[in-house]
C-alpha cells in the first residue's frame, strides 16, 4: 500500500512538472532587443505572473518588455494553487561596423573599398548609401548605414577667351580669359576649384575663375590650359594652343621653263607648311607642300604663269605670309620648207632651205643628208 501510494504521488509530481513547462506559451523562448513578448496560459480563474525582471502582471495573456538581455525565468500562479514557469533567452542585437576607405567620393566609375576587403564598384553619377545588416546565431540582427558616397560626372571645363580665336602675328600679345562656363558634374551641386597655367605669360597661374589679361612680351607658341575640381574632388582640363609670331617666306623658282619639263620650287619658312598656287587650270595646279624643295610640272601650254605660295597659319594662329614669282613656259617649234630645182641630169644640184621655226628659238643646227 504505501508503494502504491509513492507511486501515484510520484507521477502526480511529474505530471505537474510537465504542465508546468506546458501550460505557459510564448511565440518563441529566444527573443532579441528590444523587444516586447507575450505570455499567456490556457486556463484559470485567477493570474499572477512574474517575469523575472521585476515585472508582474495579473492578465491572463500579459506582455512584457525587456530591456536587458539575458536568461529570465517566468512564473504564472493560476487560480492561487498552480504554478507554471518557463525561462525565456533574451538576446543583444549584433552590433553592424564597417568603414569606408577615403576618399569616398570622386569621378565616375567610381570604386569604392568597405572595411579593407570588399570593392564595389559605382560607374554611374549619383549619390549612393552603404548598409550592412547582420544577423547572429540567435537570429537578431541589426544595420547600420554610413555616410553617402558622392559620385561625379567630370566637370565640362571650358577656356573662354577675348579675343577669340587667341593668335597674333606680333608681340607684346595681350588676352582675356575666363573660366566662367565651365560645368560642374556633381550630384550635390557646390562650386568649383581653378587651376589656371600660362606659361610664357604676364602671370604664369591662377587660382581665379576669371584670371583677366595675361600679356605675352615676345613671339612665340603657346598653351594656356585650365584645370577645374569639384567638391567631390573629381577633375577635368582643356588646354588651348595658340602663336604669337609673324611667319616669314622667301621661295625661289625658274624663271622660264619648257613646255613638259619638270622644275623644283623651294620655300624657305618658320611655318612647315606652304600653299602653292601655280596659276594654271589643270590637275596638280595647287598644292600643300613642306618647306623643303619640291619638284613639280603643272604646265601643259606655253604661256606667262604667276606662282604664289603662302604659308598655312599655325594652330591658333590667323598669320601668314605670301610671295609670287612670275615664269615663263616656253615652246620651242623646228619647222622648215624647201624649194626644189627644175629636174637636171647634172650631178649637182642647188636647194634652197627656208627657216619657219618659232620666233623664240635663237639658234639651230642643220644636218643635211649627203647621197653618193
Amino acid at each position: 500500500m504505501f508503494k502504491q501510494t509513492a507511486k501515484l504521488f510520484f507521477l502526480l509530481v511529474c505530471f505537474y512538472a510537465f504542465n508546468s513547462r506546458a501550460q505557459i506559451s510564448v511565440t518563441s523562448t529566444v527573443v532579441c532587443l528590444p523587444s516586447g513578448i507575450t505570455f499567456s496560459v490556457t486556463s484559470g480563474s485567477s493570474y499572477s505572473w512574474n517575469f523575472g525582471n521585476s515585472q508582474t502582471s495579473t492578465l491572463q495573456n500579459p506582455s512584457v518588455a525587456y530591456t536587458t538581455p539575458g536568461n529570465y525565468t517566468v512564473t504564472c500562479l493560476v487560480g492561487g494553487t498552480t504554478s507554471y514557469s518557463i525561462v525565456i533567452k533574451v538576446a543583444p542585437k549584433p552590433t553592424p561596423a564597417f568603414s569606408i576607405a577615403q576618399p569616398a567620393s570622386g569621378c565616375a566609375p567610381k570604386t569604392v573599398t568597405v572595411t579593407s576587403t570588399t570593392s564595389y564598384s559605382y560607374p554611374t553619377p549619383g549619390s549612393y548609401s552603404i548598409t550592412l545588416s547582420v544577423t547572429d546565431a540567435n537570429g537578431c540582427s541589426d544595420n547600420t548605414t554610413i555616410g553617402t558616397v558622392n559620385v561625379s560626372a567630370p566637370p565640362s571645363v571650358i577656356i573662354s577667351s577675348n579675343p577669340s580665336p587667341l593668335g597674333a602675328c606680333s608681340a607684346p600679345y595681350s588676352a582675356t580669359f575666363s573660366g566662367s562656363n565651365c560645368i560642374s558634374g556633381s550630384p550635390t551641386g557646390g562650386g568649383l576649384t581653378y587651376n589656371w597655367s600660362f606659361p610664357g605669360g604676364s602671370t604664369t597661374s591662377s587660382s581665379l575663375q576669371n584670371p583677366g589679361t595675361i600679356t605675352y612680351n615676345v613671339t612665340g607658341n603657346y598653351t594656356a590650359s585650365l584645370t577645374v575640381t569639384d567638391n567631390n574632388n573629381c577633375t577635368g582640363s582643356t588646354a588651348v594652343n595658340f602663336s604669337v609670331n609673324q611667319p616669314s617666306l622667301s621661295i625661289t623658282a625658274p624663271s622660264t621653263i619648257c613646255l613638259g619639263s619638270n622644275f623644283n620650287v623651294t620655300a624657305n619658312s618658320n611655318i612647315s607648311q606652304v600653299f602653292w598656287n601655280f596659276g594654271s587650270a589643270t590637275p596638280g595646279s595647287s598644292l600643300t607642300l613642306s618647306n623643303v624643295s619640291s619638284t613639280v610640272s603643272p604646265y601643259f601650254a606655253p604661256g606667262v604663269y604667276t606662282i604664289s605660295a603662302t604659308t598655312i597659319p599655325a594652330p591658333g594662329s590667323t598669320c601668314s605670309a605670301s610671295q609670287t614669282k612670275t615664269v615663263y613656259v616656253e615652246q620651242v617649234t623646228a619647222q622648215f620648207t624647201l624649194t626644189p630645182p627644175s629636174m637636171t641630169c647634172s650631178p649637182t644640184m642647188t636647194i634652197g632651205f627656208i627657216n619657219q621655226s618659232s620666233s623664240n628659238v635663237v639658234s639651230w643646227s642643220w644636218l643635211a643628208p649627203y647621197y653618193v
